[in-house]
């Protein structure tokens, strides 16, 4: 078991860029605790693929709630979806459970996504999703969009 997860990180360090390749070897948090520590706080991501886009923002908050605003586009459909949820950490994986959300055929309540933690620090996330795909997350100091109706996230660690 110990020897398929060690060929399975080796792997995984070949297929990263080079970018994420540097930014797990500068990471000074590298526990759960510490990752747990440093998330609270908002985050933009983007992700698109031939068929689809979606860019939104991710709210962690220090009881364990998350709550995400997000737009999709599929050609010239656009969907705005509001979730929210719980996350936890554990053994460096991040692991959200959908408990509402306003597109539920899209994405069902108790929908759990589990993304790998590469990297983290105290501007920048890198996760690697269930489906093998690379995601950046960038601290969002400054909301541009309507916050989630959430209590403010606590001050981030340092």
């Amino acid at each position: 078991m110990k020897n398929q997860l060690v060929i399975t990180m080796l792997l995984l360090l070949f297929l990263l860029t080079p970018e994420t390749q540097a930014a797990i070897s500068e990471s000074p948090y590298n526990s759960d605790a510490s990752f747990s520590a440093v998330i609270i706080g908002c985050w933009a991501g983007k992700h698109s693929n031939e068929l689809l886009s979606v860019s939104g923002v991710t709210c962690y908050y220090l009881d364990g709630k998350a709550e995400m605003i997000a737009e999709s586009k599929m050609g010239e459909n656009k969907i705005s979806i509001s979730t929210k949820g719980t996350w936890k950490i554990a053994n460096r994986k991040l692991i959200i459970t959908v408990t509402d959300n306003n597109q539920p055929h899209l994405l069902p309540i108790g929908t759990i996504s589990t993304d790998y933690i590469m990297s983290i620090s105290t501007d920048k996330m890198i996760l690697l999703s269930d489906d093998g795909i690379e995601l950046i997350r960038d601290r969002v100091k400054e909301l541009k969009i309507p916050a989630p109706k959430h209590d403010t996230p606590e001050k981030t660690a340092p």
